[in-house]
């Protein structure tokens, strides 16, 4: 979800999570990937 674009608080909402510091621990994405999902949402 997150490397689809999806905020990280939405996220959150979804999987119970808190605080968002938990979730990026579950967040499994390289450099790469980051880039591809900020370049692809805000070109």
């Amino acid at each position: 979800m997150y490397l689809a674009g999806i905020d990280l608080y939405d996220i959150m909402k979804v999987t119970g999570h808190a605080p968002p510091k938990m979730l990026k621990k579950y967040i499994k994405a390289d450099s790469m990937e980051v880039v591809q999902k900020l370049t692809d949402k805000y070109g």
